[in-house]
Formats: C-alpha cells, structure tokens, sequence
C-alpha cells in the first residue's frame, strides 16, 4: 500500500480513536444529550472508520466511497466548529487531510490496480510462474509463432553493444532538430 494511502488509514483510525475517547469524557462530565451532540460531528468518520478497514484489497469504489464521507464531514466540522464545540477543529483538519491524501496520483493507482481474484497479476494468466527465454511453453498453452513466446526467437545484441550497420560500422542515430547524425 503506497505511503499516502496508509497515512489516510492512519489519520482516520486516530480520529476515530480520539472521537471515541472525548465522546466518553464528554458523556462523564456533561451527560448522554451533550455527548450526543459531541459525537454527531464524528458520524461520518465511523462511516470511513470502516471503509478504511478495505484499502489494503478494494478498489475504486472504496476511494471514492470515502471521499465522499470525508467530504460531508468537512461541512459538520464547519458546522460544529460555528457552534462552538470543544476541538470542532480536529475533524475538519483529519476530513481535509484524508481528501488531499485520497485525491493524488498513488491513491488513485493503487485502488485501480489490476486485481484477479486475489491472484498477483503475474500469475493470473496462467497457473504456472513467467517462463525464462528459450524455455518451452507449459503443456497446453500454444503460440502462433510455436511453442515459444512470440518474439523470443530473435537474437538480440549483446548488452552494451550497438548493431553493426551493412559497412561494419556500429550505428548509434541522433535526431536532433530534424537532423540525423549516424
């Protein structure tokens, strides 16, 4: 799971633990009716405090599932921080990081990755691990081109050399601004 993605999980399950906390302090000192109140700016993050639980293996579904709680919750923190509740702040801060954090490049990858059934995407073409070159395709898997992957049968120069051209001078072609240097 990428870095963004758990700092998500990580800022939702601290804010659940610490809206947890407070709503049973505020129900010790000032009563059931008032930490009702307290813990309604929370009702969306016990919503993500569950869909956090599926990052590791959901997909997109899940991400935009909880962007959109996330972002109903920056409006109750507004609402709750105008009336003046006790730390109305903090959920508006988590909702705004746990969007930001959601809403990159790497959230959004990971949640679109390539999922086969919970098989890893290298094996889930075919039961047995990737062949190596020159090797023999798997009993009952055939090639157009025969029994070995196609493209396979080309030799290919030797790592740190270039093609010889047909005067046996090695060939490197630059292009720069419409012109090719060989």
């Amino acid at each position: 799971m990428p870095g963004p993605v758990r700092a998500a999980q990580i800022v939702i399950f601290v804010t659940f633990g610490i809206a947890v906390l407070l709503t049973v302090l505020v129900a010790a000192g000032a009563g059931a009716e008032e930490s009702g109140r307290f813990f309604s700016t929370y009702l969306m993050t016990a919503v993500l405090f569950v869909l956090a639980f599926r990052f590791p293996k959901a997909g997109n579904g899940v991400r935009v599932a909880s962007l959109a709680p996330a972002s109903v919750r920056i409006l109750f923190a507004l609402g709750a921080a105008g009336q003046g509740v006790p730390l109305g702040v903090l959920p508006l801060g988590s909702a705004v990081a746990v969007l930001v954090l959601l809403c990159g490049k790497p959230a959004r990858y990971w949640f679109r990755r390539h999922q086969a059934n919970g098989v890893p995407p290298q094996y889930s073409w075919q039961s047995a691990p990737p062949r190596t070159l020159g090797t023999p395709a798997p009993a009952g898997v055939r090639f157009a081109s025969g029994d070995r992957h196609p493209g396979r049968d080309r030799p290919r120069p030797r790592p740190g050399r270039l093609p010889r051209d047909a005067a046996g001078c090695r060939a490197c072609p630059i292009r720069t601004e419409g012109l090719t240097i060989t």
